[in-house]
Order: C-alpha cells, then sequence, then structure tokens
C-alpha cells in the first residue's frame, strides 16, 4: 500500500474547500429553505386564523399546502441534483441528515394525528427543526442556521407552556428565524460570490 504524502495543511485546505463548495451548493438551493420557511409559517398564521375564526376543519390547510410545498420542492431538488457531478462527504452527511429529519418528522406528524396531542408533536417537530438547522450550519459553517436552530430549541421549551392555538404562532416564529431568514441570507451570499 502506498502511503499519500498528503502534508497536513494540505488537508486542511482540502476540507475547507469541501465546506465552501457545499455552502456554496446549499446557496444554489437555498430556495429550499425559502420555500418551507414561507409556506409552513404561512399554513401555521393561516391554521391560527381560521381556528379563532371559528371554521371548521381549519386543520386541512396543512395536508393541502404541504403536499404542494413538497412537489415544488422536489422539482427544484430534482433540477439542482442534475447539476451535481460529484458528492462529497459533506454532501451524504447533509443528505443524511435530511433524510433521518423528514423521516422522523413524518413519525412525529402521524403520532400526533393518532393520539391528537398535537401540542406534543409541535414540540418534538421545533426539536427537529433545531437539530437538522444547526448540524446543517456547523457542516458548512454558517452561522445563521446555527442561531436559527438554537432558536428553534429554545421555542420548544416555551411551547412546553403554550396551548394549542399559539403553538401555531411558534411555529411560524421557528421557521421564520429558522428557515426563511436564513435561507434568504445563504441565497444573497450566494448571488453576491456569483459576480
Amino acid at each position: 500500500m502506498e502511503s499519500s504524502n498528503v502534508h497536513p495543511q494540505e488537508s486542511l485546505q482540502l476540507i475547507h474547500q469541501m465546506i465552501r463548495d457545499k455552502r456554496k451548493q446549499m446557496g444554489k438551493s437555498a430556495i429550499h429553505y425559502i420555500i418551507w420557511g414561507s409556506s409552513v409559517s404561512l399554513a401555521a398564521i393561516m391554521h391560527f386564523i381560521l381556528l379563532k375564526k371559528s371554521i371548521n376543519h381549519a386543520e386541512l390547510v396543512w395536508p393541502i399546502m404541504m403536499p404542494l410545498t413538497g412537489f415544488i420542492a422536489i422539482y427544484f431538488g430534482y433540477k439542482q441534483h442534475k447539476k451535481q457531478a460529484f458528492q462529497s462527504w459533506i454532501d451524504k452527511a447533509s443528505d443524511a441528515l435530511w433524510l433521518g429529519f423528514t423521516i422522523s418528522m413524518l413519525i412525529v406528524i402521524f403520532a400526533g394525528s393518532i393520539t391528537g396531542n398535537w401540542s406534543l408533536a409541535y414540540t418534538f417537530l421545533l426539536c427537529l427543526y433545531g437539530l437538522g438547522l444547526y448540524v446543517s450550519g456547523s457542516l458548512i459553517s454558517f452561522k445563521a442556521f446555527k442561531i436559527g436552530g438554537i432558536i428553534n430549541w429554545l421555542l420548544a421549551v416555551v411551547s412546553l407552556k403554550l396551548d394549542f392555538p399559539e403553538l401555531l404562532l411558534v411555529i411560524a416564529i421557528a421557521m421564520v428565524t429558522g428557515y426563511l431568514i436564513p435561507g434568504i441570507l445563504l441565497y444573497r451570499e450566494e448571488r453576491k460570490n456569483e459576480v
């Protein structure tokens, strides 16, 4: 077996380059964070308003908006994936994180619908949002996602003291601070670096 003559400084430069490349790639796909942040916060606010106006079946906002948002996100994801020629270890870690997040989120949503305990389900969702954002921010050294993750964790703790309708507003705040604002910041950074 041949040993590689890569110096530690070259290894560090390679790692930093991979992080920059992943951050640039995520900047190109920042539209996902913007789409999900906008859609989920809008659905939460609409659900809250409909509940306060005593509209029957206010919860139907979710099964209408989320699949539509999912299809839009899949479309943009497919377009982005076709452009990607190589997958680094950071890409694989990020993909695994968000696949695990999605599966866990679907289980929490299923549990909430079966038990009817949406208050606890929303608390767990906020924890999952925080985890996904914090790890993503750490992988690409993007402070806005890490801060968004911390805010989501804090909101998860706050949510334990709130009743259900108000939790919808907490979800909206979490999505704006964790997904929408960092997504816009990442998108702007990527656009600025393109010039």
